[in-house]
């Protein structure tokens, strides 16, 4: 009651399921979905400590939230290596509506950050799927004209291998005509991108 009473106050507007065992903890984690749990470090039939070894074990990504009496900060700090998000003495409630949303804050950041990962990976899947079939050359150089990646296609138009001209001068393989075309051509790009 008193931390409902702060998440009020706190201007926090939530649904709240109260589990003590944990067959209820696991119904509510499906039926319910929370976007946190806060979790008394001992209840009689149930404990953070078995709350996080479940979460574990279900692959959950809901952050819990350790609200803990008079225990020691040794018991707070297990719990947070066990993977615990953050740790709120009782006698210190105020605290709870900010702890929460700084948690939900970190974790929608952690989603956002392997969302964006994931997305990148595919784009770099993409981009090497077509860099490795396409007939066209394709090459990534450094600023002295040194090819970092020269994709396949080098070796069926100019019968030289991708691997071998890494770091070759670009001279090396092409025609003076065209090595002082491409060279005009990088200066000016850089020129422009001062």
């Amino acid at each position: 009651e008193l931390i409902e009473h702060e998440l009020k106050h706190g201007g926090l507007r939530c649904q709240m399921r109260r589990v003590e065992t944990r067959d209820e903890f696991l119904g509510e984690l499906n039926r319910f979905e929370p976007h946190a749990i806060l979790a008394d470090y001992s209840l009689p039939k149930f404990s953070a400590i078995e709350a996080l070894q479940l979460l574990k074990e279900c692959q959950s990504e809901v952050p819990l939230i350790l609200v803990t009496g008079s225990h020691s900060e040794e018991i707070a700090v297990r719990c947070i290596q066990e993977g615990a998000d953050d740790y709120i003495l009782k006698a210190s409630l105020r605290r709870l509506p900010s702890a929460i949303q700084n948690t939900l804050r970190k974790k929608r950041a952690e989603r956002d950050r392997a969302d964006t990962e994931i997305a990148l990976q595919r784009t770099e899947e993409q981009y090497r799927l077509i860099a490795e079939h396409t007939r066209d050359l394709i090459c990534l150089m450094d600023l002295e004209f040194r090819p970092l990646y020269a994709s396949p296609s080098f070796r069926r138009v100019l019968g030289r291998e991708a691997r071998a001209m890494a770091g070759a001068a670009c001279a090396a393989f092409l025609h003076p005509d065209d090595a002082r075309v491409l060279r005009e051509a990088f200066e000016e790009a850089l020129f422009l991108r001062e």
